[in-house]
């Protein structure tokens, strides 16, 4: 993975596509995180497919769900890219993918290699991880997050339950505002 800081927002897709590699730097695992930032961030991820079956379909997640607005640019025939865009900015109705993390599913045709570019662009802290996975493989990984999810809120629904029963039966001040650290816990 490599990116590109466009500081003053005025670069294209077209630009992008015009660059040299050399204008393009490398990602490390530990410089993931740019922070702060209000500059666009270009990505070009190049993948190469070694299955020889029919288009597989892959389902890229970013890690930071609080992106505002991320694009990706996908390649189709003849050389023309398609684009779909996600992020914090949309309503989670109108996302094209529906899960917590800001999530793409797309499919690339075998025996290639494929490049894809991402425009990314936050006014939080700008985390630029990602998680590639095949859609089989992501439908398995999302149902374990949702069990581990689902466990989770049970047990703070259930210690709610709990201290609001102490509350009612001791009269002591101090459930009610437990009770109301975890719903607000909860919430958040």
């Amino acid at each position: 993975m490599e990116y590109v800081e466009d500081q003053d927002n005025a670069l294209t897709f077209n630009d992008i596509l015009q660059l040299s590699p050399q204008e393009f730097t490398q990602i490390s695992p530990n410089e993931a995180n740019r922070g702060i930032s209000n500059s666009i961030y270009w990505l070009k991820v190049t993948l190469q497919t070694d299955y020889e079956q029919t288009d597989k379909i892959w389902v890229l997640e970013q890690l930071s769900p609080l992106t505002d607005q991320i694009s990706i640019f996908i390649p189709s025939n003849s050389q023309q890219y398609s684009m779909i865009e996600n992020g914090d900015s949309l309503s989670y109705n109108n996302r094209p993918f529906k899960f917590t993390n800001l999530t793409f599913e797309f499919s690339l045709p075998p025996q290639q290699k494929n490049t894809i570019f991402l425009r990314i662009s936050t006014r939080s802290s700008l985390a630029l991880a990602f998680n590639l996975r095949s859609y089989q493989a992501f439908k398995a990984y999302s149902a374990s997050f949702y069990l581990v999810n689902g466990l989770y809120y049970g047990v703070l629904m259930v210690m709610l339950i709990y201290n609001l029963f102490l509350f009612f039966s001791i009269k002591e001040k101090t459930y009610f505002i437990y009770t109301l650290h975890i719903l607000f816990f909860g919430i958040f």
